[in-house]
C-alpha cells in the first residue's frame, strides 16, 4: 500500500466526517442570521417587542393565546436558553412558530447571499457582527497559493469551459449522488430535486466566477470568485443548520456536508473533469494538470476543506476518489431521484427531440458504467443502439445539421460536442415558471468561441457586462423521421 493509499484509512476519513472545527466561523454566522430573522419574525407573529411586552395587535388579526405563550417560549430558548420555561414542543402552537422562526433565518441567507457578489465589494455593516467576522477573516487566499499556478489553471478552464459545463452535468455531478449520505443531504433539502433548475444554473455559475481567468483576483472590479466560494460555504453551513436541528444521525451519516464529502466534492469540480476532458479525447500536459489542481485547491480552501484534505496530483486524487468509493458509493434511493431530476433537466433544456434519451448516453459515456447502475441512469435503446453503431448513419446525417462533423471515428465524441452546444443554448436561455434565471458570462470569458456562438445565432446578445441574455427565440426542432418511428417500434418490442 503506497503512503498516499495509507493516508485514506477508516480511521482518519471518519474522523474527517465528524470534525467541521474549521467551518466554525461560518457555522456561527449562520446561526447567528437564523436567530436574528428568526426572532423578528417570531416577535411580529406573536405580537411582543424586544422587552418581552406584548405589542397592540392589529384589528381583525387577534393572536392565539397558545401562539403568544409558544412565541414567547421560543424567544427565551434562543436567547437566553438556562431561563427558558418547559413547553411541549410537539404542540400545534409551537410548531407554527418554530416554522415561522426557520423561515425568517433561511429568507434572510437568501438575502444575504444575493447582496454579495464582487470580490472587492466591502461588508455591508449592517449585516450581524458574527456575519461580517466570517465575511471579513475568510476573505483571502491561502499563503501558499501561487498566483502563476492559478492563472495557468484558469487558462486551461477557459480554454475548455464549455465542454467543461456539459461534463460538470453529465459526469461530475452523476457520481457524486452514489455517495449515498451525500446524496441524502441534497435529497432532504430538496436543492437539487424540486428547484433542481435554480441549483444547476447555480452550481455552472460557481464554476465559472471561481474559474474565469481573474476570477480569483482580490482587487479586480468584475471578480466574483471570491465572495461566490464564500456563499457557497454559507450555504453548505446553512443546510448543516437545518439538517441538524432537524436530527440529522449524525453518528451514522457523519455531520452533513463534512471534510469527506467536501473533499469529495472539490474533486468532482477538479479531478472528474480533467479525467472527462481525457475521455474526449482533449489534450493538455501534465504541467497544466497541476495548475488546474492548484486553482481549485485554492478554491477549497476559501470554501473551508481542510487543507490535509487537498491533494495536488491526478494519482492521489484517484486513490482518495477510490477509497471514498468504496466507503461512500452504493445504490441508493437519494442518488436515483437526483439523478432523474438531473436527466428531466438536461432533456427539457435542450429544444427540439433530437437529442431525446441523449442525455443518459452522454452520462453513461462519460461514467464509469458501474456508477451509472448505481444512480438508475437508463441503459436506453439508443446508448445500445450507439455502442453496435447501429445508427450510426441517421445520426450522423441528420447531425450535420448542427455542425461538421470530419473524419472523427468516435460517434459518441461527436454527439457530445453537439449535444454540448445545446445544452449551453439552454443554460443561458434559462427558464423556470415564466421568470428568466440570468446566467452570468464572465467578461474574460466572453470573447470564448463556444459562448460567442450563442450570441452570433441571433438567439442571445452578450452584454457589456458579459451577461448573455436572450434576444429572440428560434430553436431548430429537427426530427429523425422514418428513423425515430423505428426506434419507436424497436422500444416496444425490447
Amino acid at each position: 500500500m503506497s503512503e498516499t493509499d495509507n493516508k485514506w484509512n477508516d480511521k482518519f476519513l471518519d474522523a474527517k466526517r465528524q470534525n467541521m472545527d474549521r467551518d466554525s466561523l461560518a457555522d456561527e454566522a449562520v446561526e447567528a442570521i437564523f436567530a436574528e430573522a428568526g426572532l423578528a419574525q417570531v416577535r411580529e407573529m406573536a405580537r411582543v417587542d424586544e422587552s418581552g411586552e406584548d405589542t397592540p395587535e392589529l384589528e381583525g388579526e387577534a393572536v392565539d393565546a397558545a401562539v403568544k405563550e409558544a412565541g414567547k417560549a421560543k424567544i427565551k430558548e434562543v436567547e437566553e436558553p438556562d431561563a427558558a420555561p418547559e413547553v411541549d414542543h410537539a404542540s400545534e402552537a409551537y410548531q407554527q412558530v418554530d416554522a415561522v422562526f426557520r423561515t425568517g433565518g433561511i429568507r434572510k441567507v437568501n438575502e444575504v447571499m444575493r447582496s454579495l457578489t464582487r470580490n472587492e465589494q466591502p461588508v455591508p455593516e449592517e449585516l450581524p457582527d458574527k456575519l461580517q467576522r466570517f465575511l471579513e477573516e475568510t476573505a483571502h487566499l491561502p499563503a501558499w497559493h501561487d498566483p502563476a499556478k492559478i492563472k495557468a489553471g484558469q487558462k486551461l478552464f477557459s480554454r475548455f469551459s464549455p465542454e467543461i459545463v456539459a461534463i460538470l452535468f453529465c459526469k461530475s455531478l452523476p457520481e457524486c449522488y452514489c455517495a449515498e449520505h451525500a446524496a441524502r443531504v441534497l435529497d432532504s433539502t430538496k436543492l437539487l430535486t424540486k428547484f433542481v433548475h435554480r441549483r444547476i444554473v447555480e452550481t455552472a455559475q460557481f464554476v465559472l466566477d471561481v474559474m474565469a481567468p481573474g476570477g480569483l483576483d482580490l482587487d479586480k472590479a468584475e471578480a466574483r470568485g471570491l465572495r461566490s466560494a464564500q456563499k457557497v460555504r454559507l450555504l453548505h453551513a446553512s443546510i448543516r443548520h437545518l439538517l441538524l436541528q432537524e436530527g440529522w444521525d449524525s453518528a451514522t451519516c457523519g455531520k452533513p456536508i463534512n471534510q469527506e464529502d467536501l473533499a469529495g466534492t472539490l474533486l468532482s469540480f477538479s479531478y472528474l473533469t480533467l479525467d472527462g476532458l481525457k475521455r474526449l479525447d482533449n489534450d493538455f500536459t501534465d504541467k497544466e494538470i497541476s495548475a488546474y489542481m492548484h486553482a481549485w485547491n485554492v478554491v477549497g480552501y476559501i470554501m473551508g476543506v481542510d487543507e490535509d484534505m487537498l491533494v495536488d496530483t491526478m494519482e492521489e486524487a484517484e486513490a482518495f476518489w477510490s477509497r471514498m468509493a468504496e466507503r461512500q458509493f452504493r445504490p441508493n434511493e437519494y442518488g436515483q431521484r437526483l439523478s432523474r431530476a438531473l436527466i428531466d433537466y438536461l432533456e427539457q433544456s435542450i429544444p427540439g427531440t433530437v437529442f431525446d434519451d441523449f442525455a443518459c448516453a452522454m452520462v453513461r459515456f462519460l461514467v464509469d458504467e458501474k456508477f451509472a447502475d448505481m444512480t438508475g441512469v437508463p441503459n436506453t435503446l439508443v446508448i445500445r443502439m450507439l455502442r453496435r453503431n447501429v445508427i450510426a448513419g441517421p445520426v450522423k446525417l441528420v447531425l450535420s445539421k448542427y455542425d461538421d462533423m470530419g473524419d472523427e471515428s468516435d460517434i459518441l465524441k461527436k454527439i457530445f460536442r453537439i449535444f454540448n452546444r445545446k445544452v449551453l443554448e439552454g443554460l443561458v436561455n434559462s427558464e423556470k415558471a415564466g421568470k428568466e434565471v440570468y446566467f452570468r458570462i464572465p467578461p474574460s470569458l466572453e470573447k470564448h468561441e463556444g459562448w460567442r456562438e450563442l450570441a452570433e445565432s441571433g438567439t442571445h446578445t452578450i452584454s457589456e457586462k458579459g451577461t448573455i441574455e436572450r434576444t429572440a427565440f428560434g430553436p431548430v426542432n429537427l426530427k429523425l423521421g422514418s428513423w425515430r418511428v423505428s426506434v419507436k417500434k424497436m422500444r416496444q418490442e425490447d
